[in-house]
């Protein structure tokens, strides 16, 4: 929900693409935004190959009474994913598959850089996280590991359960569904068509960074079976060409982390309708 202090609305993430002396920028600012996305993106481009905007300045402002962030990076060549989809052939998808498997591929040289489960800095405080922070509390060293990341959403589906014994039963044989002793994967977090740019069929780099960090390891198939169920029904198909063999390489694990994100998600939705 937008901000009105000072009479201005001030949005949660904003866009905009500007230009200085010649040179094509995009500002990222909002309420939402924070430098954090900036310093991650540096981390990525300073560790690995994978394309992503060189970031030229971050600053606050505070004007209007509450502190808005300011992201200036550099402008990558071409649009969204999301906007040639339609109309993608199918070389030119198999090509961008291949692409954004490197990429995926490329970040892997930074699963070593942490041993536990964790956004960037600080506690967990992401969009699939941010839903149930205020009745679930996820401090510093919260799910921190596979185990616990997965049993902070089965507890909070089970919370207001009448039997705990039969709940704890039921968190025991989800978990079966998962290897606990894999190490975490450092992936973007929310790799979907509307953050990879291509430009003459070839994917120019990844941009939105805010998400990722340190997750369990079948996260990338998480996201995208996630995305795809999501996705306006004419793109579905192409993006799930693109990302098969992503959704495919832990479909177990994700399918069922997804059956437990969406139950907690949908929990607390009837609870805020239930409210109104």
């Amino acid at each position: 929900m937008p901000d009105y202090s000072g009479g201005r609305i001030l949005p949660r993430r904003a866009v905009v693409a500007i230009e200085k002396d010649g040179v094509p920028m995009v500002l990222r600012f909002g309420l939402a935004v924070r430098p954090l996305e900036a310093d991650i993106t540096m981390f990525v481009a300073q560790h690995t190959s994978v394309r992503v905007p060189e970031i030229y300045g971050v600053f606050e402002d505070t004007s209007s009474g509450v502190s808005v962030h300011y992201i200036i990076e550099e402008r990558l060549p071409g649009v969204a994913l999301e906007d040639l989809l339609p109309t993608m052939d199918a070389a030119t998808l198999n090509v961008i598959s291949s692409e954004l498997r490197g990429v995926v591929d490329g970040l892997v040289t930074l699963n070593t850089f942490r041993h536990d489960l964790g956004p960037f800095r600080g506690p967990w405080a992401n969009h699939y996280f941010d839903f149930l922070l205020e009745k679930f509390p996820c401090g510093m060293e919260g799910a921190r590991s596979t185990k616990t990341f997965i049993e902070y959403f089965l507890k909070a589906y089970y919370a207001y359960s009448s039997d705990q014994a039969l709940a704890n039963a039921r968190i025991e044989h989800s978990l079966t569904h998962f290897d606990l002793s894999r190490p975490p994967l450092f992936t973007h977090g929310d790799l979907l068509p509307s953050n990879i740019i291509v430009h003459n069929g070839h994917i120019t780099g990844i941009v939105d960074w805010e998400e990722a960090g340190w997750y369990p390891y079948f996260w990338n198939s998480f996201v995208v079976q996630k995305s795809i169920q999501q996705l306006p029904h004419n793109v579905r198909a192409q993006w799930a060409e693109i990302v098969g063999d992503l959704r495919e390489e832990f479909r177990r694990e994700s399918m069922e982390f997804l059956r437990i994100w969406n139950s907690v998600s949908s929990m607390l939705l009837c609870e805020s309708v239930d409210k109104t």
